[in-house]
C-alpha cells in the first residue's frame, strides 16, 4: 500500500465495503460538521410556545454562597407575551442547611428570553424583588439560565443555573441550581411572530 492508500482503504471482512477516513482528512471535516449541525438548528420550525400560554412551575433548588449549602423551594408563574418573550413572577424559599434558624425568602418579578422553541427549549432570564431574610428586608437580584424539556403540549421539566445576590455594595454572589415541573396551559398550538 502506498502513503496516500493508507488514509482511505476498503474494509470487505463483513462482506460490504466500508470507507474509513484517517489522518489530516478526518480533522479537515469536523469545521464542516460543526458548520452544518450550527445551521440545522438555525432553521426556523414551528414553536410549541405561543403568545398568551400561561406556565406554572414548583421546584426544589440548591445553593452555594458564603454561609455554606442551602436547599429549597421554588413556585412560580410565567406569562408568554410572544415564543420568545414572558414575564412572571416567582417566590423562592432557601434555608441553610448548617445554620437551621436562617434563610431567605425572596418575591421577585420575573422576565425571561426564550432562545429556541422546540423539545429542548433554552432561555435566559433576570428577576428582581424583595428577599427577607435574618438581615432583615433587601432587595435582590438573579441572573439565571435554564433548558426546559417539553416532551408534551401541557407539561415539562425545567433544568436551572444561576447567580444571585442582594442589590446592595458587598454583598455575596450565591450560585444557585435547581430543576422544577411545569404545568403549561392557554394559547393554542403554533407559531405567534
Amino acid at each position: 500500500m502506498t502513503a496516500s492508500n493508507s488514509q482511505s482503504r476498503r474494509d470487505f471482512s463483513n462482506g460490504s465495503p466500508r470507507t474509513s477516513v484517517r489522518g489530516p482528512h478526518a480533522l479537515a471535516l469536523a469545521p464542516f460538521a460543526a458548520l452544518l449541525l450550527l445551521a440545522l438548528l438555525a432553521l426556523p420550525t414551528p414553536a410549541q410556545a405561543t403568545a398568551a400560554e400561561t406556565e406554572w412551575t414548583a421546584g426544589v433548588m440548591a445553593g452555594s454562597e458564603s454561609a455554606g449549602l442551602s436547599a429549597g423551594v421554588d413556585v412560580g408563574g410565567m406569562y408568554n407575551l410572544s415564543d420568545f418573550w414572558a414575564l412572571g413572577g416567582s417566590v423562592r424559599d432557601r434555608r441553610f442547611l448548617w445554620d437551621a434558624p436562617s434563610g431567605v425568602t425572596a418575591a421577585t418579578a420575573d422576565v425571561r428570553m426564550v432562545l429556541d422553541a422546540l423539545t429542548w427549549v433554552p432561555s435566559l432570564g433576570v428577576a428582581a424583588g424583595p428577599a427577607w431574610g435574618a438581615d432583615g428586608l433587601a432587595w435582590l437580584g438573579r441572573a439565571e439560565v435554564a433548558l426546559g424539556y417539553r416532551p408534551a403540549r401541557d407539561w415539562g421539566l425545567v433544568f436551572r443555573g444561576g447567580a444571585e445576590s442582594e442589590l446592595a455594595a458587598g454583598a455575596p454572589l450565591r450560585w444557585t441550581f435547581g430543576v422544577a415541573w411545569v404545568w403549561y396551559r392557554g394559547a393554542g398550538i403554533g407559531l405567534d411572530l
